[in-house]
Parts: C-alpha cells; structure tokens; sequence
C-alpha cells in the first residue's frame, strides 16, 4: 500500500504590507486504492435458496479483488446463522436440519460474503390408516391412527391429519381418530394430511347379528340366480353382500327377512366339483354363512374307448368327468408357435371322502 501524502510548506514576506503564500510539495504518494490480488468481494451462490429437511445443498464461494478479478487459492471458512436449521461443512455443502431460515456465510481473508435460505418440511407423500379392515358394533367406539410418511416411505411426526366420515348417519369420527358406530353397515373413514388422503370402509356390526333359515331350492349355476331368506338381513340392495366360494355375487334385492342374486360367471369362481359351496350373506354390517349346491364345472361324459378334444379358451375353463369313478387318460398340448412358452393345467380328484390335487405344466 502506498505511503500517505505528506505536505511541508514555507511562508516568506516578499514584500511589506502584502503577503504571498508558497507551498512546496515534498516526498511521494499513490491513488489511495487496494493492491492487485486483494479480496474485496465474497459472492456465495447455490442452486436453490431453498431446500427440505434432510436433504443437502452445494454452496460455491467466488471472490474477487477491487477491480473485479476472479481469485483463486485463498481459505474459505464457512459458518451458518443458525445451526438448528442448517449447518455447513468445510466443503460448503449445507445440510437442512428443520424447518426455518438461516444465513450461509463464505469468508475469505477477513471478507464475508452471504447467502440465506429456507428450510421446509418433507412433503407428505401418502397417508396409511391402522387398521386397514375396522369393524365396531353400533353404539361403542374404535380408534384409528393415520400415519404421514415422506416419499422415501420416512414417518413424518407432527403432520395435522383431518379425519372424515362419508355417512354421518353410520358412523361419526372425531379429530382424534375415535369413530363412533351409530347404525349397521359399512361406511367409509378418511384421513387427510397436505393434501394427502386414505380411507378404510369400516363395518359398522349389529346388537343383534344376521341369521339365514332358509335358501332357494335348485341348484346355483354360473349366472343363475339364488335366494336366502333370514331375519335382520340388511334393508335394501346396498345393505347386503353375497359371496359364493369367495367370488362376489350380484345382489339384486334385500330386505330385512329376503335376499336375491346372480351367481358370479363361471370365470370368477373356482373351478370346484359339483357339490355343497360356501355361500356368505353380509348383512347389516354382520356376517352368516350357508351351504348351496353349485355347479360350475361343464360336465362331460366319455364312454369307454372314447376321447374328447377341447380346444376352445371357453370349453377350458373348468371341466368335470361325472360318473362313478373310473381310469382315464388326460393330455395337455400347448399351442403357442414359440417353443419356450410354457402352459400350466390342474387336475383334481374328488371323493366322498377325499380329496387330491396336482398341477403340471407342458412343455
């Protein structure tokens, strides 16, 4: 840095009564500016001025002299306004404690140079209510969580979740998850947090359970249709269900003593020997259970000396050889044009007594 300007002046009386002032300028001086290579401005840049709890954040440093040249090679230090949101390492990657603000700051040679950013809260991604399947009788109460996570499946603690009810009449909840079951039937609870929703269909069961006296006489086929007759069955279409052998069946009327359906298609039920299936009535948020007879399977009868070729998808499905037992010969072909395609077939035995089954694949 240049020396500071000095001035040594001298005052002579050149001549009576008037005065004549001379001043003469002795040793060195400069313009008063910085020298070359010294930092002067810190400039601290990063992609974003904003990130999640969590995640990280690359700061650059860049410095500069007094006539704006780019330096390089000088010790940076960083530091943060306030480490409970944000900290910085050496290397100047920040990293988002929790949510709030924070000042970054770059210093080199005794000059700072800042950068403040905002630091948010993981974002909920979905919400999960526990139990998945609830169920409460009518008049007492079950309670419910429901459990913001991250993106990256992470438990998010503190999220506000508002509770709903799609049926008010069936079942109230309150913001604490607590439902309260008011008549049977089944009813829709949400939980909803920043957006995010999900919903269990809760049971709401009767005091007094369904009962089933009677079914239709016959036997149910694959789009047929059956009846069950009972007492506190549901009171109307909605408020019954029919599942024969775990397929759904189509209600078609309900009241509280009489039941109608359609028996699912042959594809939605399991191929099963002609005999007793297992019918269940859901009614008034309660469960009964019966037996009707079913066929599902096309009967075919081969006389001794016989075969029979099926090759249609439909004439596949399900089949069964009915008599009083017997030997027979069964053989799978695959059709596909490419020979590494591979199918697959199930044949089953059935007895008074027992029952057997294997599965084989043909090449």
């Amino acid at each position: 840095m240049s020396s500071p300007v000095r001035f040594l002046f001298r005052l002579r009386v050149l001549r009576a009564g008037a005065g004549l002032v001379l001043i003469t300028a002795c040793g060195g001086g400069g313009d008063g500016g910085t020298a070359p290579g010294t930092v002067t401005r810190v400039d601290v840049t990063a992609p974003s001025s904003s990130i999640e709890v969590g995640q990280n954040l690359q700061l650059t440093a860049r410095y500069f002299d007094a006539s704006n040249t780019l330096l390089s090679g000088k010790l940076v230090a960083w530091t943060s306004s306030n480490p409970a949101v944000a900290i910085v390492n050496v290397s100047g990657v920040a990293t988002a404690i929790a949510p709030g603000t924070a000042t970054l700051k770059a210093t080199v040679a005794g000059v700072e140079g800042t950068l403040a950013i905002t630091v948010t809260p993981v974002p909920v991604f979905f919400v999960a209510i526990t139990p998945q399947n609830p169920s409460v009788r009518e008049g007492e109460t079950i309670t419910l969580t429901a459990q913001p996570t991250g993106a990256v499946g992470q438990v998010l603690e503190g999220r506000v979740v508002t509770w709903s009810t799609s049926n008010q009449a069936r079942a109230t909840v309150n913001q604490g998850g607590v439902v309260s079951g008011i008549s049977p039937g089944l009813v829709y609870i949400r939980a909803s947090s920043e957006g995010k929703t999900d919903s269990v269909n809760l049971r709401v069961r009767s005091l007094i359970a369904p009962a089933i006296t009677g079914t239709s006489a016959g036997e149910l086929v694959p789009g047929g249709s059956g009846t069950i007759t009972g007492t506190n069955l549901g009171d109307g279409v909605a408020e019954n269900e029919v599942f024969i052998n775990g397929a759904r069946a189509t209600v078609t009327a309900g009241s509280t003593t009489s039941v109608s359906f359609v028996v699912p298609p042959r594809t939605s039920l399991p191929c099963t020997a002609t005999g007793p299936a297992q019918v269940l009535l859901v009614a008034r948020g309660d469960t009964a259970l019966t037996t009707m007879n079913l066929r599902v399977a096309t009967q075919r009868t081969v006389a001794l000396g016989t075969s029979l070729l099926l090759t249609n998808a439909e004439d596949l499905v399900c089949n069964e050889l009915a008599g009083a037992g017997g030997r027979y010969i069964v053989t799978a072909f695959n059709f596909a044009p490419d020979a590494s395609v591979r199918t697959s077939f199930r044949l089953t035995g059935s007895a008074p007594a027992a029952a057997a089954a294997a599965t084989a694949s043909a090449p």
